[in-house]
């Protein structure tokens, strides 16, 4: 009998010291888990502060593009403008050049002046139409470098999202593995 009560004391006593090794490996694997896991959040935080920067770029990449867009197509215009200024002025002097040669005194000073009204009227819509297309001009070259600012930013971010993510997919089998046991 003490035989017996000696190897169910011997028993429960290993039982006991399995017990409390099942304990140290659980503590030690949540540990571990919570490791793996604050690894994994950190690396997601950053990979979701990364896309809010690209999504930020994107953006405004987008706003500079539309306004690109609308810069050339106003430039477009006012070269068209321009154009069409150009032969209008020259059809509308054509009658009054020769009217300005005639040996008709009073009919040459009326053309002469009529030339000196068309030549100023197309001085000034030359002049504003020109004008336009400056800052059109002006404003693609603006729009173009924001873009390729937002184009330079982005190839900086890329690179670092691709880091963050193969450590964040690391941190997550990592997690995975630890689950199992």
């Amino acid at each position: 009998m003490l035989r017996l009560s000696i190897s169910l004391l011997i028993s429960f006593f290993l039982v006991f010291l399995q017990s409390l090794k099942a304990q140290t490996v659980d503590k030690d694997n949540q540990a571990k888990k919570e490791i793996a896991q604050k690894n994994f959040d950190s690396y997601k935080k950053t990979a979701l502060i990364f896309d809010k920067q690209l999504n930020a770029i994107d953006s405004t990449y987008q706003a500079a593009s539309q306004q690109y867009e609308s810069s050339l197509n106003t430039f477009k215009k006012a070269k068209r403008a321009f154009k069409y200024l150009e032969s209008n002025y020259k059809a509308e002097l054509l009658p009054y050049q020769k009217k300005a040669k005639s040996k008709n005194r009073k009919e040459a000073m009326e053309a002469r002046r009529m030339l000196q009204i068309i030549k100023t009227r197309f001085q000034d819509n030359g002049t504003k139409t020109a004008k336009i297309a400056n800052d059109a001009s002006r404003e693609m070259l603006r729009a173009q470098k924001i873009m390729d600012r937002a184009v330079s930013r982005s190839e900086l971010i890329i690179p670092r999202l691709k880091k963050t993510l193969e450590q964040m997919d690391k941190w997550e089998q990592i997690l995975l593995q630890l689950e199992e046991y």
